[in-house]
């Protein structure tokens, strides 16, 4: 086990979280003589592309934000968050966005969740999503994806998957 300046302890096959790329395991912990004197780098495979590596200075770590993966209660947490109503967004679009984006920055997995079930509630509401509003659902859902895959040991479609059933159950009920 490896506890690393920052306080976390991350090891080899651990589950975590990059808030601008999102959801991968530590493949490796290294040092990088050539790139940084010696400095030691979390090398994580990233979850939505399999050729995708990240590599994120141990000590610069909690401050780049990477965090541990969602554990089981959260993931149940998500699935209700998924499941229950929409909160009301506002009715202009730029408004709309900039609290949904504002939501995934935070790169909280509920305040994702959020964002994936009431963009979602909208679209099929509205029967259609402008271009922002399908691009920042895409980012949301790829990055929530990702996240339930890794804390569940799951393939990413089946954890779209997993997300989809809970969004229908909510949606056949309205």
């Amino acid at each position: 086990m490896t506890i690393d300046e920052a306080g976390y302890t991350f090891e080899v096959g651990d589950a975590v979280y990059h808030p601008n790329n999102g959801a991968g395991v530590i493949a490796k912990l290294q040092r990088m003589p050539t790139l940084r004197k010696d400095q030691r780098f979390y090398r994580i495979r990233m979850v939505n592309s399999t050729k995708t590596v990240l590599w994120v200075p141990i000590r610069e770590a909690e401050e780049l934000g990477l965090r541990p993966a969602a554990d089981e209660e959260q993931v149940r947490e998500v699935l209700e968050v998924l499941a229950s109503d929409p909160i009301e967004l506002p009715d202009a679009h730029k408004q709309r966005y900039k609290v949904c984006e504002e939501k995934l920055d935070d790169a909280d997995t509920i305040r994702t969740a959020e964002v994936v079930r009431d963009l979602t509630w909208r679209r099929v509401q509205n029967d259609k999503l402008n271009v922002p509003g399908r691009r920042i659902l895409k980012r949301a859902m790829k990055l929530l994806a990702g996240e339930m895959a890794v804390a569940q040991g799951l393939t990413l479609s089946e954890a779209e998957e997993q997300i989809n059933e809970a969004l229908k159950a909510h949606v056949a009920t309205a």
